[in-house]
């Protein structure tokens, strides 16, 4: 599944603060407490109300697609704490979007034509080719 990029930022995110620091992070789903003011530093938003509504979006988006469940909105700080879990589906495509080999394998997935990377990758195999046999 491919997301917009402010959705994958945030998944990404959210699974990266679930797994800090645990080895078996997997086999357990657990609340995380997401600090807005954090999640806009690290992500290097601008900060104001606009970026605190898009990551509210952001966040009833990937509610409806069952990836989070927001439990409560905890006034801490000056943009507020969520408690945030992820689904199975969740960790499983945060996973994907952290390595980046994986997020090339999702993006030519959701592209339809195939065809045209098969062809993009064919011309590039040959020009690497010729550029091995100059030197």
């Amino acid at each position: 599944m491919w997301l917009p990029k402010l959705d994958r930022d945030l998944l990404t995110y959210y699974y990266k603060k679930a797994c800090s620091g645990r080895r078996w992070a997997f086999l357990h789903l657990r609340q995380i407490e997401v600090d807005l003011d954090e999640v806009i530093k690290e992500l290097g938003y601008l900060q104001g109300a606009g970026t605190l509504l898009k990551i509210d979006e952001v966040n009833v988006d990937l509610e409806e697609r069952k990836l989070i469940k927001v439990y409560k909105k905890v006034s801490e700080g000056k943009y507020g704490v969520r408690l945030v879990q992820l689904s199975i589906e969740g960790k499983d495509l945060g996973r994907k979007y952290s390595s980046k080999l994986d997020t090339i394998g999702l993006w030519c997935a959701a592209k339809e034509h195939q065809w045209l990377w098969y062809l993009i990758t064919f011309v590039a195999g040959f020009l690497a080719n010729w550029l091995i046999g100059m030197f």
